[in-house]
């Protein structure tokens, strides 16, 4: 199992079990549970807690489901872009409409008419896979 976390997720995960920051540095060896729970207080979804004292509360994780389906962060990519592939590479690359494979059956993506509009260099692209599987279209709830 693997869970895709944002960075505002684990800026949240951070304060929660380092709460007084550098005030007391011996509170980053707590260690944090995350679990998918059905019934929690704000709903189905991911929670965190501190493994030692569960007694103390739990802390829910809002949005993991949507973006830990997501191959790519379209949190920071430009409104226009419609598109991400990554090329055999590494580089992430995004468009305006949909790309395909290369017909001449070369390894990268046909992008004829699609506008390219995005790069991602192959270190801050966070897809990792098959560059064949790597095609997603922007989340609905992110369209304009």
């Amino acid at each position: 199992m693997s869970i895709t976390l944002s960075g505002h997720q684990l800026k949240s995960l951070l304060e929660f079990a380092n709460p007084d920051g550098d005030n007391d540095l011996d509170q980053l060896e707590t260690e944090l549970t995350i679990s998918f729970l059905e019934d929690g207080h704000s709903g189905k979804g991911y929670y965190v807690w501190m493994t030692e004292y569960p007694e103390e509360g739990c802390m829910f994780l809002d949005d993991l489901d949507q973006k830990s389906l997501n191959k790519y962060d379209w949190s920071n990519v430009p409104s226009e872009v419609n598109w991400i592939a990554t090329d055999s590479l590494g580089y992430g690359l995004g468009w305006v409409n949909k790309p395909h494979h290369h017909s001449s059956g070369q390894s990268r993506w046909n992008d004829e008419d699609c506008f390219f509009r995005f790069g991602l260099p192959p270190q801050v692209n966070p897809f990792k896979g098959d560059w064949k599987e790597s095609l997603e279209q922007r989340p609905e709830e992110l369209s304009q």
